[in-house]
């Protein structure tokens, strides 16, 4: 069994490998984080074209939905590219960047896109069960209390919401798992992250809303600015900026989780290919 997560020394971890290999890290980036900006910015002017008229409005449309699927792709790009470079050999990515899409590359997406719907799923469930309660008017003291405040209702949602919080950051070992093309499942997942799942939550969960705060911080900043095309340009490209920053820190710890989870396990494999 692995020692307890070092929570604090994987996020200054992070920071670090970032700041060591930063140079690596950008050449590699620098495709997907170019196609990143390019979509985040070019539905403004799209947009603003078809306000004006110079382009019909259902090709703005048009052009919204397929910047959505190159967006999602660059992202996915992003994030492996990220955990390779934390978990493998330098040779593992190409000087600038990966390009292909693979099977790794789709299992990556379809764990990106199942892993909320835990959450989300839990939550929804939740909220049909007291509407069913509410709805058959089921006379229970306790309960009936508890949802006459709004203090109850956020206290249940968050009962809810933590083992669905609990159960996702041990499941998001999937993502650094897929990205160096370890066909691995939930139960390894969960039996790789045992008694670690609360320190995961830090790492996952709790590092992403401190992030989200400060990103929050500098929109409101950026409400002080003029409003027209030009700003609104510079406070995208800004907030992007600062996203895929934070991102790259997110990701980076979560493979240093990965990595101290499995190191025993990498070493057995390493054993095993050298007696062979």
């Amino acid at each position: 069994m692995p020692a307890p997560l070092p929570v604090f020394k994987i996020i200054s971890g992070a920071f670090v490998f970032l700041w060591e290999n930063k140079k690596r890290v950008l050449r590699a980036l620098l495709v997907p984080v170019a196609v990143l900006f390019t979509i985040e910015i070019s539905p403004l002017i799209i947009n603003f074209a078809a306000y004006l008229e110079k382009i019909p409005f259902f090709l703005a449309i048009l052009f919204s939905l397929g910047s959505s699927v190159i967006y999602y792709a660059a992202y996915v790009l992003f994030a492996i590219t990220c955990h390779r470079l934390v978990l493998m050999k330098n040779t593992s990515v190409p000087a600038y960047g990966m390009f292909s899409w693979t099977r790794r590359e789709w299992w990556f997406l379809a764990y990106l896109i199942i892993l909320p719907l835990v959450y989300f799923l839990s939550v929804a469930l939740f909220l049909m069960a007291k509407g069913l309660l509410m709805e058959f008017d089921i006379k229970i003291e306790s309960f009936q209390m508890l949802f006459a405040k709004g203090d109850g209702m956020v206290l249940l949602i968050l009962l809810v919401a933590l083992p669905s919080v609990y159960i996702f950051s041990k499941f998001s070992l999937l993502l650094p798992a897929t990205a160096v093309d370890r066909d691995v499942d939930v139960d390894w997942a969960w039996k790789t992250s045992r008694k670690n799942g609360w320190r995961l939550i830090i790492i996952i969960v709790l590092l992403p809303l401190v992030f989200g705060l400060l990103q929050g911080g500098l929109i409101l900043m950026g409400t002080i600015w003029p409003e027209n095309t030009i700003s609104m340009l510079i406070e995208s490209s800004t907030y992007l900026l600062v996203y895929l920053i934070l991102l790259a820190i997110q990701i980076v710890a979560l493979s240093l989780s990965y990595k101290h989870l499995t190191e025993n396990e990498v070493i057995e494999v390493k054993e095993e290919a050298t007696t062979a």
